[in-house]
């Protein structure tokens, strides 16, 4: 028999009322009892002369926040913003990998944070404000640029009308110095007034670059000329320079891949080619055993979803069973296996102890490392030394 659920004891004022008292209840953590440890619930404010308890989540499976068992919300996110999969709306995971090209670049060739892999973002400029050719968006130098850091290394920029209206106050305050500074000959990257360098003796420094940054062949680091276009004739942010639009006149983006995802040998970033066939081991399965979809051979994927979105045990990516439409399914158990008391079919909690406290492993009501289901030894202690009434003083100065 469980607990009562949350949403029948909500007043007016969307607080939880003790069925028992009518106090106010508040959200608790169990270290011991019927709720395995960890586990949320509210107690009673009147506590220790009322012991009643009522479940943490509603009907539906959710808390006050609305997160689930699991952290998830309705739309099946969790608080990061992040799927059950572990990937927020953009495809990123929480360690910025995406799921398409298993990198920390998407398809687009941005980051997590909107970067490319030299720093930049969409619109062209770094995390300091510059684009590639050291320019703010008002086209000043880092010398004379209005763009400041603070102590801590953040940066302020001027994006107000007020600001931008004392902007004249501003650069008459500003000593504008020469954009190359020369010592014994030399600028700060090793080139002579000329343009020859220290090191190399010709107008290109030892990595092949001259005093302006672009190669023998007119490119810079980042591979654009100086009219901002690629060998490819595609801008920093992928426009073509022929067709004005993401694709080149064969059908293909900055990075190679036509728009059905295809690049110019008929693969795609998995490697998979239309037909599903994967470059390398030449089956419909990558070299981890996936397919063109991200399924193995039984159907599930590396999360253990079907096609259908439902695992083995019919319960889908936010929780919810495909029957019951609810976090437990027609037996009563959630997608971990428990049921509402938190016990598994077999009738033992996530530590190993049955409702009359004995454990799976050891048929006594201590586990292997000498733990009861309260988390004390023979001698009375916690893990961290602690014994009971001073255990109790943590919770409840936790509690409040």
């Amino acid at each position: 028999m469980g607990l009562p659920l949350l949403s029948k004891y909500l007043n007016s004022d969307g607080e939880v009322i003790c069925p028992s008292c009518g106090s106010v209840m508040v959200a608790r953590i169990a270290s011991s009892g019927t709720y395995y440890s960890g586990t949320k619930f509210w107690g009673c404010s009147n506590y220790p002369d009322c012991r009643t308890i009522v479940n943490y989540y509603d009907e539906n499976g959710y808390d006050f926040s609305g997160y689930n068992k699991r952290g998830l919300n309705s739309e099946g996110l969790d608080s990061e913003g992040c799927n059950l999969s572990g990937y927020d709306r953009r495809g990123f995971s929480k360690e910025g990998i995406h799921f398409q090209t298993r990198s920390k670049y998407n398809p687009q060739g941005y980051d997590k944070e909107g970067f490319d892999r030299q720093g930049y973002n969409y619109f062209g400029y770094n995390s300091s404000g510059f684009n590639r050719e050291g320019l703010d968006r008002w086209g000043n130098s880092k010398e004379t640029s209005l763009i400041t850091s603070d102590t801590d290394g953040t940066r302020n920029n001027i994006t107000s009308d007020s600001d931008s209206n004392n902007r004249g106050e501003l650069e008459s305050n500003i000593s504008y110095e020469p954009k190359f500074k020369y010592h014994d000959g030399y600028d700060d990257k090793g080139f002579s007034k000329k343009g020859y360098h220290k090191l190399t003796g010709t107008k290109y420094n030892r990595a092949g670059f001259n005093r302006d940054g672009y190669n023998k062949n007119g490119y810079d680091v980042t591979g654009h000329n100086k009219k901002g276009f690629d060998k490819n004739g595609f801008t920093e942010r992928g426009i073509n320079v022929n067709t004005l639009t993401a694709y080149d006149p064969h059908g293909y983006d900055k990075l190679g891949f036509d728009k059905q995802g295809f690049d110019k040998q008929g693969y795609d970033l998995n490697n998979f080619s239309r037909e599903g066939v994967h470059k390398e081991t030449k089956t419909k399965f990558d070299n981890f055993g996936y397919d063109k979809y991200g399924y193995k051979e039984d159907g599930y994927d590396k999360m253990g979803f079907n096609r259908k979105g439902l695992n083995k045990k019919g319960f889908n990516k936010k929780g919810l069973h495909n029957i019951t439409k609810r976090i437990y399914d027609p037996e009563g158990y959630d997608i971990e296996g428990y049921d509402i008391n938190g016990f598994d079919i077999e009738g033992y909690n996530k530590l190993g102890f049955n409702s009359k406290g004995y454990h799976k492993a050891t048929h006594t009501k201590y586990d292997p490392d000498g733990y009861d289901n309260e988390g004390f030894n023979i001698d009375g202690h916690d893990r961290d030394g602690r014994n009971r009434e001073r255990r109790e003083e943590i919770d409840n100065w936790r509690d409040w």
